[in-house]
């Protein structure tokens, strides 16, 4: 009877084992799903966050893109030009490597009409970059709540008739307050 009772014991004692084993593992898979839940939920919030942080940029790149807009608008009607600018940025969210881009498009109007930047005459030409750089000068000062006090003109005469010319003087002795640095070869100006 002692080895029919000590094989029973055996029996019993590896039984206990392996339920206290099979307890131990399931408390872990327990643990580990656990783990597995808060890893998921963690991913979805960093997904998400990612996610509202490129529409917070869209939203800013809108935003500057629409103050940048007026502000051409604004600084071409100030030159007397009868041109107007309308700024289009699109995005697209499918690029292979995670990244949005964008594409950005300068309509100008002009005599009622939509043209190309390139079928405007030089002067015209040059008078919608003047007033684009003027208004990136405008916003960044907007923008950073700082002065920008000076300003250099690199041959911006060059391809202006006098008429143009008269207007881009004009324009450039509004700006008084700040310093201007003028570069040219015209010995009239």
């Amino acid at each position: 009877m002692n080895t029919k009772y000590a094989k029973y014991n055996l029996e019993y004692n590896r039984i206990k084992t392996l339920m206290t084993q099979y307890r131990s593992y399931m408390r872990n898979s327990k643990t580990i799903r656990d783990e597995q839940i808060k890893i998921e939920k963690s991913i979805i919030l960093y997904e998400y966050i990612i996610i509202a942080y490129s529409s917070i940029k869209l939203y800013i790149i809108d935003q500057i893109n629409i103050s940048l807009q007026n502000q051409i608008n604004s600084t071409l009607e100030e030159m007397e030009v009868p041109i107007r600018i309308k700024l289009d940025i699109e995005y697209d969210k499918k690029s292979g490597d995670g990244k949005i881009t964008k594409y950005g498009t300068m309509l100008v109007t002009g005599k009622n009409k939509e043209r190309d930047l390139k079928s405007f005459s030089g002067g015209e030409k040059k008078r919608i970059t003047l007033a684009i750089y003027f208004s990136f000068q405008k916003i960044a000062e907007r923008f950073n709540k700082q002065n920008l006090n000076v300003l250099i003109f690199d041959e911006v005469f060059g391809g202006l008739d006098a008429s143009g010319r008269d207007m881009m003087i004009k324009l450039i002795n509004k700006y008084k307050d700040k310093n201007v640095f003028v570069i040219t070869h015209l010995d009239d100006i």
